[in-house]
């Protein structure tokens, strides 16, 4: 969901399909759900995210909730998180979903960097005028 926020769905399969991985044998990987076949489709989507981020950053995140990449419900249901009103953000924030709850305070809190940064270019400016 953090990697490739941008696809439809985060399952095994739906991975295996829009993201269709390099080397991976359609065969091989068949019939879904079944031990070897679906540890055969996860190892090539571990291989993928190796090659997109660090091992460290992987594992950081596999600590913490998972980072929902769209409002999941609700009148916004479906938008990128950065396009959810304030006051539904608010509320998703007190969700009982964990991951809810978790996407909505990192919104949140980006926000919050994202005015303070604001309000320090703009001090800057005025500073500058100043001298």
């Amino acid at each position: 969901m953090r990697v490739w926020p941008d696809l439809l769905r985060f399952s095994n399969q739906m991975l295996r399909y829009q993201r269709m991985p390099e080397g991976l044998d359609h065969e091989i990987g068949r019939p879904a759900h079944r031990a070897m076949p679906d540890a055969y489709v996860t190892a090539h989507h571990l291989r993928d995210l190796l090659n997109a981020e660090s091992h460290e950053k992987l594992l950081a995140w596999s600590s913490q909730p998972g980072l929902l990449p769209r409002a999941p419900s609700g009148p916004d249901r479906g938008k990128a998180w950065d396009r959810v009103g304030q006051q539904a953000l608010e509320e998703l924030s007190q969700d009982r979903d964990v991951d809810i709850r978790f996407s909505a305070q990192t919104e949140l809190v980006r926000r919050e960097w994202a005015a303070c940064r604001g309000r320090a270019r703009a001090t800057n400016t005025i500073m500058k005028s100043a001298v």
